[in-house]
């Protein structure tokens, strides 16, 4: 019987540093999907900024 109880606290253990190791990779996933969603956006703008400076450039030689 005490064999078998030491058992099942490994197995408690060994279950709750599973859920732990789960968690953490679960916070690494979001982090990272927020790290990608910054870059996305940050690439969105920075096209649009060029798109912005292109097009201006472009009516002003237009204009001459």
């Amino acid at each position: 019987l005490r064999s078998l109880a030491n058992s099942l606290r490994s197995l408690a253990n060994s279950l709750r540093s599973l859920a732990n190791s789960l968690r953490s990779l679960a916070n690494s996933l979001r982090s990272l999907a927020n790290s990608l969603g910054y870059a996305n956006s940050l690439g969105a703008s920075t096209r649009m900024c060029l798109k912005h400076i292109q097009n201006s450039y472009v009516s002003r030689g237009f204009k001459k």
